[in-house]
């Protein structure tokens, strides 16, 4: 397995973790789902670039 997609599985896994369905995490706001999504996005140009 690589590690990129050790990555992808990690925070596909954060991402299901922060949506704010549940009760307690509703009063997070966006603040945790907009920050894995922005991970997710350069995750996702970075493995598109291959430049790091």
């Amino acid at each position: 397995m690589s590690v990129t997609s050790i990555f992808v599985t990690i925070l596909v896994l954060a991402l299901a973790g922060v949506v704010p369905a549940w009760p307690s995490g509703r009063a997070w706001g966006y603040a945790p789902s907009g920050a894995v999504g922005v991970t997710m996005l350069v995750l996702l140009i970075w493995v598109m670039t291959r430049s790091i």
